[in-house]
């Protein structure tokens, strides 16, 4: 389904582009042949490799009476045994220019520019998230206004930005 809505695919298209090693050039939820090979039994083991406290934020937002206790009272048998150390990925610095184009039959054009920044590790990547806001968030953005309110060359334009650990 992802891959018929060009608005998803060309993300897709723009990661499995962008890294050559990282995971994160595959789709969170998989391809089609591998999510059908998947045991009970993987899925299972999955869960209780990683679904562990260490791996876990809990936010609690509003006047709740007793937090704490109703938080270790949900979670009292919680595998608490072993913290897991998370396999690092380092996919290292563009230093060609990219370009992949697959061609489809839809009504419009879609182009993705983009490049690697800083790690969420990296406090400048706090300032790519700032410029992401500031120039492709929402219909005031500076790229929306210049690229469709005054040009009209474009019927949709944001700017993304994703950090994680380790890319």
């Amino acid at each position: 389904m992802t891959s018929d809505d060009p608005r998803f695919f060309q993300w897709i298209l723009f990661q499995k582009t962008l890294f050559k090693n990282h995971p994160i050039k595959n789709p969170i939820y998989g391809y089609n042949d591998s999510v059908k090979k998947i045991s009970r039994e993987q899925i299972l083991n999955y869960y209780k490799t990683y679904y562990k406290p260490s791996n876990i934020v809990i936010s609690v937002v509003g006047n709740v009476k007793d937090v704490k206790d109703r938080i270790n009272e949900a979670f009292n048998d919680f595998n608490v045994k072993g913290e897991v150390k998370r396999k690092r990925f380092g996919d290292g610095h563009n230093k060609n220019v990219v370009k992949k184009i697959e061609k489809k039959e839809i009504k419009h054009s879609y182009v993705v520019y983009g490049y690697k920044t800083p790690s969420r590790l990296n406090k400048d990547s706090y300032v790519c998230d700032l410029l992401r806001v500031y120039l492709g968030h929402g219909q005031s953005s500076r790229l929306f206004d210049e690229i469709r309110s005054k040009r009209g060359l474009a019927y949709e334009v944001s700017a993304e930005h994703e950090a994680g650990i380790d890319y």
